[in-house]
């Protein structure tokens, strides 16, 4: 870069127009005085000045470009607008308005670089400019009437938008009323509260909300409590709606995918006696002699002729009699009852068991 034999004296530091408020566009007054490197003032007072934006001191690259036509007085003193409204756009910078570039600069060191027409290159070194320029702190910003659109950074007590709300920046407010539609892609910071009473607010960064949330709230990421997710996944719950219409996010419980399989299933607590996953129990059951309490059963027989004992089971019998077969004889009570399998459940109602994905 060839370096300019002009040097530049900022008089005043930048000083904020009217940023990006009502009528969506971005400018702001650059005061400064042109010298020969002697410190005389320029012979010419009509003088082409090209102003360059950039994120660094040094280097090519540039935010936003645009040449003026500069009137200097007699001590080479002059004021500027910068605004996309005058002047001859620069080719090559890579934001297409100055509301962008402020934007893309709204968290760094902004530069600005002078060049004067038929004096050589870029003056050196640039100027710093202080952050005013992408910082909206001015009161139009608190009662908008129309749409309201901010490049920069809001910073304000109290904001009311009846049209819609567009920050591409960082927004820090007590109060924010909005009857449009908001739309935040950087970080929002509302200390007192915020109202939408008609429209949407789309936040494409963080919310962060430390008191209540009155309606409805859309949020396509993770809703936490104190840090921690609202409803964490792998949760269960019982749903009332079909098997074939879980809703969005959740799951049946059907053993697919490594989800537990609850069809036809009660669940017990996990604990001293069943470990997470044991299955087991019966929808029906058929007892076995080794189930059944302890029990005995009565009977009346004739003992006429014989001479009979009663072990508690049987009957054993002994003595003359008709009977040729003398002797011992048993005789057992008469079986009853069936070995088919009983219920074995409360009384139930089914739901579906659901999982959080």
């Amino acid at each position: 870069m060839k370096t300019s034999n002009i040097t530049v004296a900022i008089l005043v530091a930048m000083a904020l127009s009217a940023i990006v408020a009502r009528a969506q566009s971005a400018a702001f007054a650059y005061q400064g005085a042109l010298k020969d490197q002697l410190g005389q003032s320029l012979v010419q007072l009509n003088q082409t000045v090209t102003f360059k934006l950039y994120k660094t001191p040094t280097g090519d690259d540039f935010l936003w470009g645009r040449t003026y036509a500069v009137l200097l007085d007699a001590n080479g003193l002059f004021n500027v607008e910068l605004s996309d409204a005058a002047g001859n756009a620069v080719e090559g910078a890579s934001q297409p308005s100055l509301k962008d570039a402020l934007a893309d600069a709204a968290n760094d060191t902004l530069y600005i670089g002078l060049t004067v027409n038929g004096m050589g290159g870029e003056i050196l070194p640039r100027q710093k400019l202080l952050p005013v320029p992408y910082a909206v702190m001015a009161g139009d910003v608190r009662n908008a009437a129309a749409d309201l659109t901010v490049a920069g950074r809001v910073t304000t007590a109290n904001a009311s938008v009846t049209g819609g709300l567009h920050v591409e920046g960082t927004a820090t407010l007590k109060t924010l009323t909005v009857s449009g539609t908001s739309d935040l892609t950087g970080k929002l910071t509302a200390r007192g509260g915020i109202e939408l009473t008609g429209g949407e607010a789309t936040i494409a960064g963080n919310l962060t909300v430390s008191g209540q949330v009155v309606g409805n709230l859309n949020v396509s990421g993770k809703v936490k409590e104190r840090g921690n997710d609202l409803l964490p996944a792998g949760v269960i719950v019982m749903w009332s709606g079909a098997v074939n219409n879980i809703p969005a996010g959740w799951a049946l419980c059907d053993g697919g995918s490594g989800r537990p399989d609850l069809r036809d299933r009660f669940i017990v607590g996990a604990g001293r006696n069943y470990s997470v996953g044991a299955t087991g129990g019966e929808e029906k059951h058929a007892l076995t002699v080794a189930e059944m309490p302890s029990h005995s059963h009565s009977t009346t027989f004739a003992t006429v002729g014989y001479t009979s004992g009663w072990n508690g089971s049987m009957e054993a019998m002994s003595g003359e009699g008709k009977d040729k077969n003398n002797g011992n004889r048993t005789k057992t009570t008469t079986a009853t009852g069936s070995g088919a399998a009983h219920e074995n459940r409360p009384p139930y109602y089914a739901l579906c068991y659901i999982i959080k994905l």
